[in-house]
């Protein structure tokens, strides 16, 4: 009876270190409100490139990760299609913001990047985020756009990882 209750108190011990380890907070941002001081990450959080091109010019960056930016490959080219709705819609009279907000809807952004993440090396790089989250490291995901007005591939990204994580944590 003394080992069962030894077993448990272990159990719950084990519990409450794994509920504050996983306390971290998962953040999105973009490179100009790094660099203006807008965002403000801490010196032990993780900062992480997911866009197409790198940033050799930011520092503060830990580590790019191409495989999470939209795709751009023959086989899957997403982010050509939002471009070139994107252009059209501004040769259209649109401004920036709305074309680029339109554009994303007509070539179903959403639905088409979060089936890209499905990938093995996407999934990869998000196993790898939630188990730096699970350490209780604060994680941004960081890329070029400025998402106050307009649509940006994070805010998919930053939901899977988010489903995902809370599903390896319950």
């Amino acid at each position: 009876y003394i080992q069962y209750i030894y077993l448990t108190l272990e159990k719950m011990i084990e519990h409450m270190a794994s509920s504050l380890s996983s306390s971290a907070t998962l953040h999105e941002t973009y490179l100009q409100a790094l660099k203006l001081g807008y965002a403000d990450p801490n010196q032990e959080d993780t900062l992480l490139c997911v866009a197409r091109i790198p940033v050799p010019w930011f520092t503060n960056i830990d580590e790019h990760m191409r495989v999470l930016a939209p795709p751009d490959s023959p086989s899957n080219p997403l982010f050509d299609a939002f471009y070139t709705a994107k252009v059209q819609n501004i040769e259209t009279g649109m401004d920036h913001d709305t074309a680029h907000n339109e554009a994303a809807k007509e070539v179903n952004f959403r639905k088409r990047y979060r089936q890209h993440l499905h990938g093995d090396e996407q999934q990869a790089a998000i196993n790898k985020i939630i188990k730096t989250l699970s350490t209780g490291t604060d994680v941004w995901l960081v890329c070029y756009a400025n998402t106050d007005n307009v649509f940006c591939h994070r805010e998919v990204l930053q939901e899977v990882i988010t489903e995902k994580f809370n599903r390896t944590v319950d």
